[in-house]
């Protein structure tokens, strides 16, 4: 067996748990870091998140 089969996270994962993180980064940063919470960096956060965790799981359904 190729080794490069084997492998488990692939890059649209990776790409998708950074988009994750950085989604709920931005939604910590905006909610309880800045004095008056943003709305819209709440909001962009989330939507970030959601992408990430829909891209994590068509990459992994897709294989």
């Amino acid at each position: 067996m190729n080794e490069r089969d084997d492998r488990v996270f692939t890059r649209g994962m990776k790409v998708g748990f950074g988009a994750l993180a950085l989604g709920l980064g931005v939604m910590f940063f905006s909610g309880k870091v800045l004095s008056p919470a943003l709305a819209g960096g709440i909001a962009l956060g989330i939507f970030v998140a959601l992408l990430g965790l829909i891209l994590i799981i068509w990459e992994g359904i897709r294989d």
